[in-house]
């Protein structure tokens, strides 16, 4: 019984740490219990700080009141929401929504949402449910297509083996091989885009990841670019998939390169960053706390202003035909998104762009979570 209950709050607590929402439980006499990694953020405290000591601490002296009511009127199966504001021991107040409800006899958990209200948040909510759409359309669209090329490639197979060697039809054949190769490249762009794919998360260093890439990345963006490391010798490890992080830098350099084709300077710097709440305002959903830095920068053409209130979106570019897909940012921005991080963007006509992409640090969800 004992090992069955304890196989019931292991995988709770796993499932605790892949939701975005900030969750607590409190026990009976009002102490913390448990906290997953999105509220170690939220709060600005390690789990360790956290468990133990009593709820009413983390809330501001005006909420507390409605709030013990709120928690003493609870009955089973039942759910009561709060206003309420969070005070980090920095003094910053986090105002949020909470849903309280009883999971035990003494026991209630409590999830929050940031509240953010800003003509930015509002614009990014609009550009997320837009991207919600365009990314289900391109996902349906890309396994059925994804079906034809199999087709294609299959068939090329077998009219293959039945072409002499010196027939000079095999070059033909080659061809479409390869034409269907590069459609299926595309597809697997569009399939994450509709995050139709399957995501392999486990601890990751960043730094060792860069180390392993600095060849690929100097063929990639040749001769005339000079690649730059700049990386923190205490980075903290990040829970993300590492091809999908290979697939961001990857991207982010393919754009530098192609912005500078007068060759310049590509900058890869790594950080650990403490982001406070104010900082994270204009990004729905995204608690404060401790992350790190992915900086990508370049000495290239820069973008405008119009150029970068687009470059999100799915198929938008600024290339030739030949040249771009459209699909390389919202790559990056879905890839993050899914990994709990978000990017920011710097740029200027003729004065090169800057990418900085925020991940959570793993350390919360692999230490802070009890």
């Amino acid at each position: 019984m004992v090992d069955r209950a304890f196989a019931i709050d292991q995988r709770y607590m796993a499932l605790l740490e892949q939701i975005r929402d900030a969750v607590l439980v409190v026990d009976g006499h009002g102490l913390l219990t448990l906290v997953n990694a999105a509220l170690v953020r939220l709060a600005g405290q390690t789990a360790d700080q956290l468990v133990g000591q009593p709820f009413t601490a983390l809330v501001a002296p005006e909420n507390r009141g409605s709030l013990r009511h709120g928690l003493e009127s609870l009955t089973t199966d039942a759910e009561v929401q709060l206003a309420m504001t969070l005070v980090r021991p920095d003094g910053a107040r986090v105002d949020t929504a909470a849903r309280a409800r009883r999971i035990g006899p003494d026991a209630v958990q409590l999830l929050f949402d940031p509240v953010i209200q800003s003509p930015q948040h509002e614009e990014r909510l609009r550009h997320a449910q837009r991207m919600e759409v365009v990314g289900r359309l391109a996902g349906g669209i890309a396994h059925d297509f994804n079906n034809l090329l199999t087709a294609i490639v299959g068939y090329c197979d077998l009219l293959e083996e039945q072409l002499m060697e010196a027939d000079v039809r095999r070059g033909d054949l080659e061809e479409i091989r390869v034409a269907a190769m590069r459609g299926a490249a595309l597809t697997r762009q569009l399939l994450a885009l509709g995050r139709r794919h399957v995501s392999q998360r486990s601890p990751l260093d960043l730094n060792a990841l860069l180390h392993q890439m600095d060849h690929l990345l100097e063929r990639l963006v040749g001769g005339e670019v000079a690649v730059v490391f700049d990386l923190a010798s205490d980075l903290l490890i990040i829970e993300a998939d590492r091809a999908h992080v290979e697939q961001v830098v990857l991207n982010l350099a393919t754009n530098a390169r192609d912005a500078m084709p007068d060759g310049g300077t590509l900058t890869i710097r790594t950080a650990n960053e403490v982001l406070e709440a104010a900082q994270v305002q204009d990004h729905p959903g995204m608690p404060p706390g401790l992350f790190i830095l992915l900086e990508v920068s370049d000495t290239g053409v820069g973008m405008t202003p119009d150029v970068q209130a687009r470059m999100f979106e799915p198929f938008y570019t600024t290339k030739e035909p030949t040249k771009g897909t459209g699909l390389g940012l919202p790559m990056v921005q879905a890839i993050v998104s899914e990994g709990h991080g978000f990017v920011e963007v710097e740029s200027a006509s003729e004065r090169g762009s800057t990418f900085r992409v925020h991940l959570p640090a793993a350390e919360l969800a692999s230490d802070d979570a009890r």
